[in-house]
C-alpha cells in the first residue's frame, strides 16, 4: 500500500501548475489500485466508465464506494461525477438487463448519452488518432457524446460553491476550495480599486508546499 506522502505526490505536482490549465484530466486503469487512488487523491471529481455486464456492474459499485471513503477520509473536495456505460449493445437482453440494473442502482449518476459498442473508438484508438477527426462511420456521433459530457462537468465546476477546508493534518492543499472556472474573467470584468492585492492561489499553495520543508 502506498504511503501518505505517496498518496499525496500527484496532488502536490498539480499544485503548483494548476492556475496554467483550465481542465486536467488524469487516466487511469480500470482497477482500484495505488496509482488510481492516487490520481483520485488530486482530483475534484470522479468520471467512473462501466459496461453492462455482471463483473462491470460490481466493480463500478466497488468503485463507487472506494471514491466516498477517500472524499471522506482524505480529500473532502473530490466527488463522485457519474457513470459513463460503454460498449452498449441495444439487441442484448442481457445489456438491458443490466443497464436497468446500473440506474436502480446509481440513479441520475448514470450519465447520459450511453455509448454503444462502435468499431470506429478501437480503429481510432489504433491508430492513434482523435475519435473527432476519424472519418469512419459513427465517429461523429460518438465525438459529439463525449463533448456533451465534457460540457457537463465544465458547468459542474462553474456552478461549484465554494469547499470547506481540510480540517485534519493531511489536508495540505488549497485546490478545490474555489470554482477554477470562476476565476478566469476577461479584462472587462477587472475594476481597478485602492484595496490591497489579495493573496493568491498560488501564493498559497507556495506558502503551504515550502512550510512542509
Amino acid at each position: 500500500a502506498p504511503t501518505v506522502s505517496e498518496v499525496w505526490r500527484l496532488e502536490e505536482v498539480l499544485a503548483m501548475i494548476e492556475d496554467e490549465y483550465e481542465l486536467v484530466i488524469i487516466d487511469t486503469p480500470p482497477s482500484i489500485n495505488a496509482l488510481t487512488r492516487t490520481a483520485w487523491v488530486a482530483s475534484d471529481r470522479v468520471v467512473l466508465v462501466t459496461e453492462p455486464a455482471l463483473y462491470s456492474v460490481i466493480a463500478a459499485d466497488r468503485a463507487r464506494r472506494a471514491i466516498s471513503e477517500i472524499s471522506a477520509k482524505l480529500s473532502p473536495r473530490l466527488s463522485l461525477y457519474g457513470f459513463v456505460v460503454n460498449r452498449l449493445r441495444q439487441q442484448s437482453h442481457e445489456h438491458d438487463y443490466r443497464l436497468n440494473e446500473l440506474r436502480e442502482m446509481f440513479g441520475d449518476l448514470l450519465l447520459q448519452p450511453y455509448f454503444e459498442e462502435r468499431a470506429a473508438v478501437q480503429q481510432s484508438t489504433g491508430a492513434a488518432r482523435p475519435i473527432h477527426s476519424w472519418p469512419a462511420d459513427g465517429a461523429a456521433e460518438i465525438a459529439k457524446g463525449f463533448d456533451w459530457l465534457l460540457a457537463g462537468v465544465m458547468a459542474d465546476f462553474e456552478r461549484e460553491a465554494p469547499k470547506r477546508e481540510r480540517v485534519n493534518v493531511i489536508g495540505r492543499t488549497m485546490r478545490g476550495q474555489s470554482s477554477p472556472i470562476a476565476e478566469i474573467v476577461s479584462s472587462e470584468d477587472i475594476q481597478l480599486t485602492a484595496e490591497p492585492q489579495q493573496e493568491t492561489r498560488r501564493s498559497r499553495k507556495k506558502k503551504r508546499w515550502f512550510s512542509r520543508r
